[in-house]
């Protein structure tokens, strides 16, 4: 019998379809069923929950830093992405795995609390009144301060892809990956 929720139980779904033979039933929750490449409407929703919950002021101040950060990476201001985002290894433009995950991995600290909010209730106004408390030079110096502080963040940040891997591959029940 397999079971899955958010992605795990598109996977149910598609293995049921692919390999029916091989379970006897299949429970799916939460599924997105139709799988698009490049899913855009999941960060409009993330974005539109924090404009809708957390204010103006607080989606403003993570729009304004986004935009900072590509205008850093379109000018391949390397050493400045490297310096606010305490990057343990300089960003590697030739690399675009590793650009993604650091893009990735800045825009998941907001998707995550949206998407599981009522797990831990005001976590939306939360995340805002703390993020809007921090005095920094830019927005992006803000967010990124904000960020390292919800992760509990001591020294530098391993934005590479390699180490992504090496994070979620865990396979011991202690593991981060196994939670």
């Amino acid at each position: 019998i397999l079971v899955g929720c958010s992605y795990s139980g598109t996977m149910v779904t598609w293995f049921l379809q692919k390999y029916p033979h091989l379970a006897q039933g299949a429970w799916s929750m939460s599924a997105p069923l139709k799988a698009k490449v490049d899913f855009v409407e999941y960060l409009e929703t993330v974005s539109k929950a924090i404009h809708d919950i957390g204010g103006t002021t607080c989606s403003s101040k993570i729009r304004n830093a986004f935009v900072q950060m590509e205008d850093l990476w379109k000018n391949k201001n390397l050493t400045e992405i490297k310096r606010i985002f305490r990057l343990c290894q300089p960003l590697n433009d030739t690399n675009t795995l590793d650009v993604w995950n650091l893009f990735g991995d800045m825009g998941s600290a907001w998707s995550g609390i949206v998407q599981y909010a009522s797990r831990y209730g005001q976590e939306i106004e939360n995340g805002c009144t703390s993020l809007l408390a921090i005095q920094a030079n830019s927005d992006i110096e803000a967010y990124a301060e904000w960020v390292f502080s919800r992760w509990r963040l001591e020294g530098c940040y391993e934005h590479r892809w390699e180490a992504f891997l090496y994070w979620y591959g865990g396979i011991e029940w202690d593991s981060y990956a196994a939670e």
